[in-house]
């Protein structure tokens, strides 16, 4: 349930209160990620700080109107008729899947800024 040796020493301290529930939640997704409560409030704060919980909402929306566009598309190409079965089917899906379609953009852009920050620089 502890992390593995640190490369760093924590030297800071931050201390937050709770309402009883919200203790509760905290721990069940600690207790899920195999982590201190500590260690899982550290790095939710700091997944935050990469993207925004409003900026997410928006991407999540956004990945699941594409995925319903694509689905309807390809539907369309294949010459399948639309039919309130298959809209919901789409929309179940694209729902379902949203917010993991949006923490891939986004590890996938923050990978990507990642490498293009510590490449070194090309001499001119």
């Amino acid at each position: 349930m502890h992390s593995a040796k640190r490369e760093k020493t924590l030297t800071n301290y931050l201390s937050s209160r709770l309402t009883s529930e919200q203790e509760q939640r905290i721990t069940e997704h600690a207790d899920k990620a195999g982590l201190t409560k500590s260690e899982w409030c550290r790095q939710a704060i700091l997944r935050s700080l990469d993207a925004p919980p409003d900026a997410k909402l928006v991407l999540a929306e956004l990945m699941s109107l594409r995925r319903i566009v694509l689905g309807l598309f390809v539907d369309s190409i294949q010459g399948q008729k639309l039919t309130e079965g298959r809209l919901r089917s789409l929309v179940e899906q694209a729902e379902a899947a949203k917010q993991v379609m949006a923490d891939n953009r986004i590890h996938a852009f923050i990978s990507m800024t990642n490498a293009v920050d510590q490449a070194p620089e090309s001499a001119a």
